[in-house]
């Protein structure tokens, strides 16, 4: 009896001792368009710390992306938006505080870029705060954001674990 033979998304047949659903070449792919993993004293560098602390996704993005983890350069808005899976001019807005972001995005955000449960932001605020009460928009991301302790349109302060 011959086995079935399976193939990756891509097309390409899959070797019999890939365990895998996909090819090695999609697999690289699918790393290099990931964060990358930083070990945990990558957060609790002075400028990250501070960063984090102050609650502005905008100024965390920026040290993330000039830590010399990544080398003697800052990584281009480009890399990080491409992990992000948003525009390299949707990372430049949020980095100069010119864009609201909803919980999910900030979530999504945080958890692209690996950063641990323990630091991510809770509120130094009541949670709906600076929510504008005609919005329902607005009003509605209040409520989620009070179940998850968040405020609907400000980033709050970093957790002290």
């Amino acid at each position: 009896m011959r086995p079935v033979r399976r193939y990756c998304g891509c097309g390409i047949p899959l070797a019999r001792d890939n365990p895998a659903s996909i090819c090695a070449a999609c697999r690289d792919r699918r790393e290099s368009v990931r964060a990358p993993r930083v070990p945990p004293e990558f957060w609790l560098t002075g400028v990250m710390a501070a960063a984090l602390a102050s609650g502005d996704l905008g100024r965390m993005l920026r040290a993330y992306r000039s830590h010399p983890f990544h080398g003697h350069r800052p990584l281009p808005q480009t890399v990080l938006a491409g992990w992000l899976s948003v525009s390299q001019m949707t990372v430049s807005r949020i980095e100069q505080g010119k864009r609201r972001l909803t919980i999910d995005e900030i979530n999504w955000f945080t958890r692209s870029l690996g950063i641990p449960v323990t630091l991510r932001w809770l509120p130094d605020h009541e949670a709906g705060e600076d929510v504008d009460p005609l919005s329902r928009r607005s009003l509605l991301g209040a409520g989620a954001g009070a179940a998850l302790g968040l405020s609907a349109t400000t980033a709050p302060a970093a957790a002290r674990a």
